[in-house]
């Protein structure tokens, strides 16, 4: 039985995808450690249900850690590049504005040209760089979604139970009312990603 299968991978390409025009996706970070630490939540021996925390496994488990850095860091790259190109027009743009009236004819037209071909240019390279950002979302998502499906799984036959739920903050995802905090195996996924993942 798979669990999960697509909310996983959605939930990857979602939190991406928003960060390509601002900055990287938002993650869950954990509460400001206790002056003494937390007793660990006991899971309940009769339970037949839990859930996972998806946002904060995407935020804090090391392959989630090292995705983010990962796009993050061809984003910043291509987003650099298109700032550039933008300031390349913005220049033609001004000496338009500011000699026009002393350019031939011929030269107002060269630099109108000019001006015309690099907003294209900026156009194209912005489109691709969203269809690579895209592209290489679904890839990282894909990947960590392939190491949380069987753990998760594992889990939940380890434990004897009838469901698994993935939740999170986003709209439409399922919303916890009220529940034992036991039943959050969200911290154990975590640790059997990091150990199986091989990222340091």
């Amino acid at each position: 039985m798979r669990i999960l299968s697509l909310t996983i991978p959605t939930l990857f390409v979602a939190g991406l995808a928003s960060a390509q025009t601002t900055t990287p996706p938002p993650v869950q970070t954990p509460p400001a450690p206790a002056a003494r630490p937390p007793v660990p939540a006991v899971f309940p021996a009769e339970a037949k249900f839990a859930f996972v925390n998806l946002q904060f496994v995407i935020g804090e488990s090391k392959a989630g850690k090292a995705g983010l850095a990962e796009f993050k860091k061809i984003q910043e790259t291509r987003d650099a590049q298109l700032q550039q190109m933008a300031k390349e027009i913005a220049a033609l743009q001004e000496k338009l504005n500011t000699t026009q009236l002393m350019l031939t004819a011929d030269a107002l037209r060269t630099l109108q040209n000019q001006i015309g071909d690099k907003q294209r240019r900026l156009q194209f390279e912005s489109d691709t760089r969203d269809a690579e950002l895209q592209r290489l979302s679904r890839d990282i998502m894909d990947g960590i979604g392939a190491k949380v499906m069987p753990i998760v799984d594992g889990l939940r036959k380890e434990k004897g139970l009838w469901a698994i739920f993935g939740v999170r903050q986003d709209p439409g995802g399922l919303e916890l009312v009220s529940v034992d905090p036991g039943l959050d195996l969200s911290a154990e996924v975590i640790k059997r990603l990091d150990a199986a993942s091989g990222v340091k």
